[in-house]
């Protein structure tokens, strides 16, 4: 396909830092921008995840590279990982995909988890966007997609943090969006839905092991770089999630809260 071969070409022969890097999304948009010959610069928490994708990106490129092993939930980790790439790399193109979530009433979250989840889903994409967009703004080809959530566009009861935090995504990004216009830096969003990935067994604590009808993360890979490469806003795949997107701007919010609620609790439980 045209729109195929255009992407492989806008990517190849940068460099590209992916956070969030060793599953899920995060390890397809990896995996594919090594095979539109772009250097990547895989960034995750688990030795063993970053080991198995770092094989398998050199397998694909015939060259090694590096595995950043970070936990943006520390400040100063967070800090001193930027410095270091800042020192050593010119970063062409930046994935904000690290994030996780929480499926459960608010109340009752442990301060820590607060902490972290507001730490890894809104200061490290700040932190990072602040500390690579100045050097972008001086070339040509470069560009940022962060990854909010079809929740990013209604609050989320049951999992409200998690919805605030990917709302906080999306608004920053259709800022970036239009102050970079002027300099030609490519900044989109990516929304997914129910995709498959490991992410609904993760923040339901095991209670939910997968999504029903969830769209393949190779899939949503493929349309978040085709999207980035033409500077589209925002990413939205699948046809349902845009349908949930169109409700949200046709149905009163009320509706659609105790909607997300009903689900919500048919999905993973209500403990009370």
């Amino acid at each position: 396909m045209a729109y195929k071969k255009n992407t492989e070409d806008w990517f190849a022969h940068k460099t590209a830092l992916i956070t969030g890097a060793t599953s899920g999304i995060g390890r397809e948009i990896s995996l594919r921008l090594a095979r539109y010959g772009c250097k990547v610069l895989p960034c995750g928490r688990s030795p063993e995840a970053m080991c198995s994708l770092l094989e398998e990106l050199k397998e694909i490129s015939g060259r090694s590279t590096e595995g950043i092993l970070a936990d943006f939930s520390d400040k100063q980790l967070l800090k001193d990982t930027i410095n270091r790439l800042e020192e050593a790399y010119d970063i062409d193109i930046l994935v904000n995909n690290a994030g996780f979530g929480y499926m459960g009433e608010f109340y009752p979250m442990a301060e820590d988890k607060i902490e972290s989840m507001v730490e890894v889903n809104v200061s490290a994409v700040v932190s990072l966007c602040r500390a690579f967009l100045p050097k972008m703004t001086k070339k040509q080809g470069t560009g940022i997609l962060n990854v909010g959530s079809i929740a990013s566009f209604f609050s989320t009861p049951l999992s409200t943090l998690y919805g605030a935090t990917k709302y906080f995504v999306l608004s920053f990004t259709d800022g970036l969006h239009m102050e970079m216009l002027p300099f030609g830096v490519h900044i989109s969003g990516l929304y997914p839905g129910h995709t498959a990935t490991n992410f609904i067994e993760r923040a339901s604590g095991g209670k939910k092991k997968k999504w029903d009808k969830a769209i393949a993360a190779g899939e949503v890979a493929d349309l978040a770089l085709d999207g980035l490469r033409r500077n589209k806003a925002r990413i939205i795949p699948g046809v349902g999630n845009k349908m949930r997107f169109f409700a949200s701007r046709v149905l009163p919010a009320r509706i659609i809260s105790n909607k997300i609620y009903a689900s919500a609790v048919k999905n993973y439980g209500d403990d009370r």
